[in-house]
């Protein structure tokens, strides 16, 4: 089966395989390239506009953090407000944009940064 196009200089119905149309005997100019090409990139830019638009862009206020391991050692974790993270003496936090810091995840130890105020476990 053979692809068709139109006759520039016609309109005509001819296949893709000639090199002249058949109706007009005008010559036939084969795509090029780079439309190909631009029409690739033009797919792609429209692509990832239409996730960013229904799956949004990375949450503001997210960064990489440095924490330390249980045996001492640092790591490098990516934490949004909100995460949960689990300290290395048990105890859990929630990170918050503000600060930038961890705040207490509600333990009433009287010691953490809202005071254990918001009623957590």
């Amino acid at each position: 089966m053979s692809s068709l196009s139109k006759c520039p200089a016609c309109s005509g119905v001819v296949p893709v395989s000639l090199s002249e149309c058949p109706h007009c005997e005008g010559p036939l100019t084969p795509k090029s390239s780079l439309g190909k090409l631009a029409m690739g990139l033009l797919g792609g830019l429209g692509a990832s506009m239409t996730l960013m638009a229904c799956y949004g862009a990375p949450a503001t206020g997210c960064r990489s953090v440095s924490e330390t391991l249980p045996d001492g050692g640092l790591t490098s974790n990516y934490r949004c407000p909100g995460d949960i993270v689990t300290q290395p003496d048990g105890g859990t936090t929630i990170f918050t944009e503000d600060s930038g810091a961890p705040t207490d995840a509600g333990a009433s130890d009287g010691g953490s940064r809202d005071g254990g105020a918001d009623g957590g476990p």
